[in-house]
């Protein structure tokens, strides 16, 4: 089956998905799609651009077929579970005084009119506790033991968010690992690359089992399917020789290989949330997978130093 008939068919299910959440609700009258988390909920790009992300690229080819869906954006750059819920130590500014609370006013004000909610969350709080800058490592121990705590939060979070607004379908994601970038740096990038993907590993898969303990729909951005970030195995030819597969979709699909001043950003590109938002699409609209851009080989990136990473992730506070 080609991507084209995928994609129709995961946009199809998703407009079913919708039309049968509210099927009292007039076709005018309009339908929300409601984004939580971090940087990539914002949709943020070091260029300064939130217009490209994640949930844009899902909102427009949904409102295709659903031309009365809106968006309502309230992603974060530099969030945290635990800032989401408190607003403590957020970047942002929130009218309710947390991005959870912004949430609930917005569901309990719109009951019924809600069609779906996405949420990505928790790499922060990783990053803040377990990078080490100078080294680049991020700590498998570290991560460890900060999970729970993470797990907690984020199942707080959708309950929440299942409180005020019960029969609407909750979908959350795993992470892209741009870690793996550092591998077409130098040698010791490549050790680093190593290192780093064990511990992104450990965080998505605390990720993965809190979502489906919740009972919320699950993308998983990481998997075979889209990023494919634990595939040392197949190696494909890049401007840098011949790679590993995950490598190559880090650097096609996020700053960090870019070759420009945005070099080590760990941001996605318009192409890699275009990724993410294949993999939400999938588990909204289909169980058929949606199959993911891969047509195109990796760009290239110039070999530099190695970089502090964690203010990257972050990226600055959205407007």
């Amino acid at each position: 089956m080609n991507s084209w008939i995928k994609m129709t068919i995961a946009t199809a299910m998703a407009t079913a998905l919708i039309s049968t959440a509210n099927p009292a609700r007039a076709s005018t009258e309009p339908t929300y799609y409601v984004s939580l988390g971090d940087s990539a909920a914002a949709g943020y790009q070091p260029l300064g651009t939130y217009s490209h992300g994640y949930a844009d690229q899902l909102h427009h080819r949904i409102k295709t077929t659903t031309p009365e869906l809106q968006l309502l954006k309230l992603g974060c750059p530099g969030e945290t579970a635990e800032s989401l819920i408190s607003g403590t130590g957020s970047p942002c500014d929130h009218p309710s005084g947390s991005q959870l609370n912004d949430a609930i006013s917005f569901l309990q004000t719109h009951q019924g009119q809600i069609a779906f909610i996405t949420i990505n969350v928790g790499v922060n709080d990783v990053l803040e506790r377990c990078f080490n800058g100078p080294t680049g490592v991020i700590n498998l121990l570290c991560v460890r033991r900060t999970m729970p705590g993470v797990q907690a939060d984020l199942a707080s979070i959708i309950e929440a968010l299942r409180d005020a607004a019960s029969d609407v379908p909750i979908a959350g994601m795993s992470y892209w690992d741009p870690f793996l970038g550092l591998w077409t740096f130098n040698p010791v990038g490549k050790v680093l690359a190593v290192i780093d993907n064990r511990s992104m590993q450990e965080l998505n898969a605390g990720l993965a089992a809190t979502y489906q303990h919740e009972g919320a729909l699950f993308a998983d951005v990481a998997g075979p399917e889209y990023f494919n970030i634990g595939d040392f195995t197949h190696l494909v030819s890049t401007r840098w020789g011949r790679v590993p597969v995950n490598v190559a979709n880090a650097c096609r699909w996020t700053w960090f290989c870019s070759g420009t001043a945005f070099q080590g950003d760990p941001h996605p590109n318009t192409m890699g949330y275009g990724v993410i938002a294949d993999a939400f699409q999938a588990v909204l609209g289909s169980s058929e997978l949606v199959e993911s851009r891969r047509r195109a080989g990796p760009r290239a990136a110039s070999a530099q130093a190695l970089m502090a990473l964690h203010a990257g992730w972050a990226g600055p506070v959205g407007p």
